[in-house]
């Protein structure tokens, strides 16, 4: 959550910050652990959407875990917010990225509203 970085929640307390609009399991990725996660908690939000500094923003933080390397970003502007179109091109993996990295179905998502 951008205000709070990396921390882990419960679905629930997920639910009080925004709205979730989808669940998605893996049944072939690797299992995570405590030890797996434990660097990454209490790094700030990387409001940047950097791939190169020590914060995480919401899909980088993911495919670090999952061991998916950065690609050109692609924000498309029927999506994403005009203030995304700056990352287009830039390393790292934007969640339309990190969908098709992980062989989901590409289908028109919005992006994430916070309450």
């Amino acid at each position: 959550f951008p205000n709070r970085g990396v921390e882990l929640i419960s679905t629930e307390a997920l639910r009080k910050i925004g709205r979730m609009t989808a669940i998605v399991e893996l049944p072939e990725s690797p299992v995570l652990t405590f030890h797996d996660i434990r660097p990454f908690l209490g790094r700030p939000y990387d409001h940047d959407f950097l791939w190169t500094n020590q914060k995480f923003y919401c899909s980088e933080l993911i495919a670090q875990l999952l061991g998916i390397p950065p690609r050109p970003m692609v924000f498309s502007p029927k999506l994403w917010p005009p203030t995304y179109q700056r990352l287009n091109g830039l390393p790292g993996i934007s969640p339309d990225g990190l969908f098709q990295s992980l062989g989901l179905p590409q289908e028109p998502r919005r992006h994430a509203n916070r309450r």
